[in-house]
This record gives structure tokens, sequence and C-alpha cells, in this order.
């Protein structure tokens, strides 16, 4: 049996140009069915809780960082809220009597430990928080009305 008969039909049965106009009207059928009952499904916001450690601070500014205080990100505040703050004195590393490196306390610094949470949709390849990309170990400007300081994300928590 051949594929195409001397009637030109495909297998005996349709006319390959009846066919191929019938295989795009299933496709552009398909398509629409797909857009209108997959692309409304509802996203829901994550929340998102994560640690930032703020480092070597003077203890006034220190003094400053508050929770309830929310960030800033392009001239608005944002949904990010500051939840708690732990202040611990500034870790630093001196050299003992042998010359070996050894972690120590700065006697006038301190290191600040915020937490903070925000409710996003978080995205498949990044996480955006307080208007920022947050990862761990990658610089974050904790920034709110009143206050910015550098600080490095050390948790990251995305909740339901």
């Amino acid at each position: 049996m051949k594929l195409i008969d001397e009637r030109g039909k495909f297998l005996g049965i349709i006319n390959p140009i009846d066919l191929l106009v019938i295989l795009l009207i299933v496709l552009v059928g398909g398509g629409i069915l797909y857009r209108t009952q997959f692309s409304g499904a509802e996203v829901k916001p994550k929340t998102i809780t994560a640690v930032f450690r703020v480092s070597a601070l003077h203890p006034n500014d220190a003094d400053d960082i508050k929770a309830g205080d929310r960030l800033v990100a392009s001239g608005a505040v944002t949904g990010a809220e500051i939840i708690d703050v732990k202040i611990v004195p500034a870790s630093t590393r001196n050299p003992n009597e042998d010359g070996i490196m050894v972690r120590g306390e700065d006697p006038l610094l301190k290191d600040a430990f915020v937490t903070a949470r925000d409710s996003k949709v978080v995205g498949p390849a990044e996480i955006i928080f307080g208007g920022q990309e947050l990862k761990i170990g990658k610089e974050f400007f904790l920034k709110t009305q009143k206050y910015e300081f550098r600080s490095i994300p050390q948790e990251i928590a995305i909740g339901e």
C-alpha cells in the first residue's frame, strides 16, 4: 500500500492539504485552550524571612536599627519589615603571642543580626526582597528612611 495513492489521498483516506488544515486548526484550538485555562493560574506570594549581618557598627548606629522599620527601594517604602534585631560585640581576628590569628571581640564596635520579613512571589531564578535581589553571601543594603547599612544575608527561609 502506497502512502499517497493515484487519487492523491494520504493512505487512501484524506487529501494531504486537508490533513494539514485539520492539524493547523487543532493546534490553534489547543493553543487557545491552553492560554485561557492555564495563564490565569493564581500565583500566591510567599513569606520570605531573612537574617542579615551588619558588621562593625558604631554603637550609636547599631541602636538606630529597630523592629518595625520598613525597607525602602527606589524612593518608595516596600513591604519588607524588620521584625527582630540582635546586637552583639563585633567579631575581630587578632594575632596571639605565637602569631596565630584568633577570633576576638572588638571593645567598641557592634555587629547587628537583623531579621526581616517580606511577602513576594518567588521567581524560579531569583528572590526579590525589599526591592533587591536576595542571595546568601551577596551584598544587601538594609535601607530605611533613616539609615542605610551594607549587610550580608546569613539565612533565607521561604514559607507559604
